[in-house]
């Protein structure tokens, strides 16, 4: 006999979070369509409290990074996880 962990939705609650699911996407996209490039970048901010602001590097940040870090590896070929890091493949 099969047991069900957990049951589906009705066709009513499904046909609901359809539709807020279709109104939060449509709103999406008529903002885009308005305001472009800065509608995107407010997305992360509005979904998950993203702030874009503290992780932003400075051009001297990077020009350090850069400067000091082994950069053969930029840019070579898909990056593979080794010992808890990534490095180019």
């Amino acid at each position: 006999m099969a047991r069900h962990l957990r049951r589906g939705q009705d066709a009513d609650t499904r046909a609901e979070d359809d539709a807020k699911v279709r109104g939060i996407v449509e709103g999406i996209l008529a903002d885009v369509t308005k305001r472009r490039d800065a509608a995107v970048r407010t997305m992360p901010q509005k979904s998950a409290g993203w702030d874009e602001n503290g992780c932003l590097l400075t051009d001297r940040e990077i020009r350090d990074w850069l400067s000091a870090s082994d950069t053969s590896a930029l840019m070579t070929g898909p990056l593979v996880p080794v010992d808890g890091g990534w490095t180019a493949q």
